[in-house]
């Protein structure tokens, strides 16, 4: 996988939840960013650092992330997306990306210094930007490739309220 997203299998997640207009599309989107939102700020205010000691997510090697890596994490993803995205809508390729792993580890990396509120304002933006640019973008440009990312948007959401959810109700926790 060359790119930053998951190829269409023929039907997205949009679509097998009944949800093919983009104002759907984009509620969905919304609902879930809200939801992942509150489940990380309250785990931050659990831990009160946002690093040590929370765990709600593990990452594909079997580590584990904090809140502050989640954020950071999601708000990279979602800067990519819109950069992609704003590509594809202005008509120009979009750009060949590492595979998600390679740049996951990348960004692993570069956000290891980040602070809880730093992560927060790059998360809180980034999904700002993206928002912006499907807000803008025309029902009838919301073409197989929007809505592909828009859906694989929507399932990296629920893939990080999963985790969370998981770590809130874990005996002992």
């Amino acid at each position: 996988m060359g790119r930053a997203i998951r190829p269409s299998a023929g039907c997205t997640s949009g679509e097998l939840m009944g949800e093919t207009e983009p104002s759907s599309l984009l509620a969905r989107l919304d609902e879930l960013h809200d939801r992942v939102t509150d489940i990380l700020d309250r785990l931050a205010d659990t831990t009160g650092s946002g690093r040590a000691g929370d765990d709600p997510s593990t990452d594909e090697s079997g580590g584990t992330w904090s809140v502050t890596d989640v954020l950071a994490h999601i708000g990279r993803w979602d800067e990519l997306s819109r950069s992609d995205l704003g590509a594809h809508l202005s008509g120009a390729s979009i750009p060949e990306q590492p595979k998600y792993r390679v740049l996951n580890a990348e960004w692993v990396g570069k956000d290891v210094e980040l602070s809880l509120a730093e992560a927060r304002t790059r998360y809180k933006a980034a999904y700002a930007g993206l928002r912006q640019l499907l807000v803008e973008a025309e029902p009838e440009r919301w073409d197989g490739t929007v809505r592909d990312y828009v859906d694989t948007t929507i399932e990296h959401y629920k893939d990080h309220v999963r985790a969370p959810l998981e770590f809130e109700v874990a005996p002992g926790g």
